[in-house]
């Protein structure tokens, strides 16, 4: 499972409201149905395409001011392919992809740490918070 999601920073501004928070507990939720699913087979990420994205939103179109939407089609490959098996409850950010590297240094290299801070309880997503990697 893909979550899309957006840029952390931008999940608390009072103008995408209802919008960001919205993503934020997508975020949480993501975490959750990982946990819940990991010993399936199934696996549940995050995926940021980096910024705002070239297409209608709401009432207005952003056009020619962000990111491409194909930008999202590398990783999005990747995660739903067996090359991502073992990434679980992840957070990444499309547009950091590097078509030059092999796809699982890309891949890496898109990772973020997840937004909420690590649990103190054990879990078993190894790889959802970048310093128990």
């Amino acid at each position: 499972m893909i979550n899309i999601s957006k840029r952390t920073e931008s999940m608390h501004r009072k103008a995408w409201i209802p919008y960001g928070p919205t993503k934020a507990a997508l975020e949480a939720a993501t975490i959750a149905w990982a946990e819940s699913l990991s010993k399936t087979g199934v696996t549940v990420n995050t995926l940021s395409p980096g910024g705002a994205v070239n297409t209608k939103f709401g009432t207005g179109q952003i056009s020619g001011h962000g990111i491409d939407p194909s930008t999202i089609r590398p990783m999005t490959v990747w995660l739903a392919s067996d090359a991502s098996d073992g990434f679980n409850g992840c957070r990444f950010v499309a547009d950091r992809w590097d078509p030059a590297l092999p796809s699982i240094e890309a891949a890496l290299g898109c990772q973020e740490s997840q937004i909420f801070p690590r649990p103190e309880r054990d879990s078993p997503l190894k790889r959802a918070w970048m310093d128990i990697l």
